[in-house]
């Protein structure tokens, strides 16, 4: 009666009534958002998503009909970007409203100012949040503003920006027991250690010596020196004239409170919805898929969350003229890369099949822009039948041409290599023999055209011209006039095969 006096003596205006008041738990520990962040397991789980959200940088872009494009200049982009208010960093105000719709169910921001591009978006303690129950037909919320002293005013529904949590609920309001049992835990560790990590316990003396006041004081008095802190703590205890102990308290063991503990830490990577090794908890993490859990992190935990914002600002930024037109958006991209080297291989890929230019890859990496780098390559084998590629001073660098002239030359080695030793075999079986050996060499250059054209990828009539060319020569010489083709009809059939009059034009 008497604490229920006390309670009904405070005054409507004191901050009693609009300080939350928490819940109780099974384990006897009272839950509200103070107590829970104490938690060091869920501390962790709710700073590495709200945090999270907050690196993510979030823009406005508009839609095009071949895609999308950054927005900068819309009146909502800075605010998203770099700074919702005068007082918070976009990355505050979005931890800030992510952390809230986690615990609390809803981060809730109201929209100060009659401008668009002067408005300011202000986050609101969710706690301190009513919904007026006037019967005016116009949805309202009475908000008791701790910036005006406490002051309570009305704000309509249509100027709050409301991201919801799972389901509308807080895990304050779920996970009540879990976390009570947590914050039980941590009380009884630290009462243990309190007492120096000793056993609680009753010490009886025989029935024949009964306890007298002094003598019961001053035992208490020598038994405080036991304590921690005391002058004799850590030292064994002494018990004389009969006295026993008995153990009337759980060892730390007996509670498997180390477990609990350990147990915990899984128990918040459930509630908010985060991979254990998130926390610290590496037991089934190894070296070779913490990259793999990583980004499963980025999929499965943060993804929803990048999207409730994207819908939220839809649904409560955007006037309805423009949501057709523009759109918010978060770029994971940043969270979502792997290690340099499988990085370097997919940029390699999306460069060479041209779907990727190389300064787009650049700006992945953060780096600037070059000049040249703007255009897609395209792959010589992905051209349309029919299409010439043009290719120009201008539109083949240095090196590229360097590495396809060493192409053409092995490949035209190849040939040459295969037509000096056919020839000379020839000549070794004819012997002297003029007409089997020009019989020998019709057969052969009759083939050798398709052979040089399929070889060197050049049209069958440049070939076949070779051909006739090498045998007339060969005819009109003899084998003698071989020693020179592995020079020059090499250095004639790359120069072919780089079509080089269109190279150098």
């Amino acid at each position: 009666m008497q604490a229920l006096g006390r309670i009904l003596a405070i005054a409507p205006q004191d901050d009693y009534w609009y300080e939350s008041r928490g819940m109780a738990s099974t384990a006897g520990a009272r839950v509200d958002m103070g107590s829970a962040m104490t938690w060091s397991g869920m501390f962790a789980a709710v700073s590495y998503v709200s945090e999270d959200i907050g690196k993510v940088p979030f823009g406005m872009f508009e839609r095009l009909e071949s895609g999308k494009r950054e927005a900068p200049n819309h009146w909502l982009h800075d605010k998203l970007h770099d700074q919702p208010n005068s007082t918070q960093t976009a990355f505050e105000f979005f931890e800030m409203m992510t952390a809230f719709a986690i615990l609390r169910g809803a981060g809730i921001a109201e929209q100060r100012g009659r401008g668009l591009r002067d408005m300011e978006i202000m986050p609101l303690h969710p706690d301190l949040l009513v919904r007026n129950t006037a019967r005016s037909g116009v949805l309202r919320y009475d908000y008791r503003d701790p910036l005006r002293r406490g002051e309570v005013r009305t704000i309509e529904a249509d100027r709050l920006v409301r991201l919801n949590g799972r389901l509308g609920r807080g895990i304050i309001d779920v996970a009540r027991d879990s976390i009570g049992l947590q914050l039980a835990l941590q009380s009884s560790a630290g009462y243990m250690f309190s007492r120096g990590a000793r056993h609680q316990g009753v010490i009886s003396r025989p029935p024949n010596m009964p306890w007298d006041d002094s003598t019961r004081g001053a035992f208490r008095t020598a038994i405080g020196e036991y304590a921690a802190g005391g002058p004799r703590e850590g030292r064994p205890l002494l018990l004389e004239d009969g006295m026993t102990w008995q153990n009337a308290s759980m060892t730390a063991t007996e509670a498997e409170q180390l477990g609990q503990m350990r147990w915990g830490i899984t128990e918040a990577s459930r509630w908010v919805r985060i991979p254990p090794h998130k926390l610290y908890e590496l037991e089934r993490s190894t070296n070779n898929n913490i990259d793999r859990q990583s980004i499963d992190y980025v999929v499965d935990s943060l993804l929803g969350w990048t999207i409730k914002w994207r819908q939220t600002v839809y649904r409560d930024l955007l006037p309805v003229t423009e949501r057709s037109r523009f759109f918010a958006e978060a770029n994971l991209d940043a969270l979502l890369q792997g290690d340099p080297t499988a990085r370097s291989q997919a940029y390699a890929l999306a460069i060479s099949w041209g779907w990727m230019t190389r300064n787009e890859v650049r700006a992945k990496e953060n780096l600037n822009a070059l000049k040249g780098l703007d255009d897609p390559l395209t792959p010589l084998n992905m051209t349309g039948a029919g299409v010439s590629v043009a290719y120009g001073p201008g539109r083949i660098p240095e090196a590229t041409r360097g590495h396809l002239r060493l192409l053409a030359s092995d490949a035209a080695s190849r040939v040459v290599r295969r037509e000096v030793a056919a020839i000379g075999k020839l000549a070794e079986r004819a012997a002297g023999d003029q007409a089997a050996f020009r019989t020998g060499v019709d057969e052969f250059y009759g083939d050798h055209g398709a052979y040089v054209a399929s070889a060197l990828h050049i049209p069958e009539p440049d070939a076949r011209r070779y051909a006739r060319i090498q045998r007339a020569e060969l005819l009109s010489d003899g084998p003698v006039v071989m020693d020179a083709w592995l020079v020059d009809r090499v250095e004639a059939l790359a120069n072919l095969a780089m079509q080089q009059d269109a190279l150098t034009a």
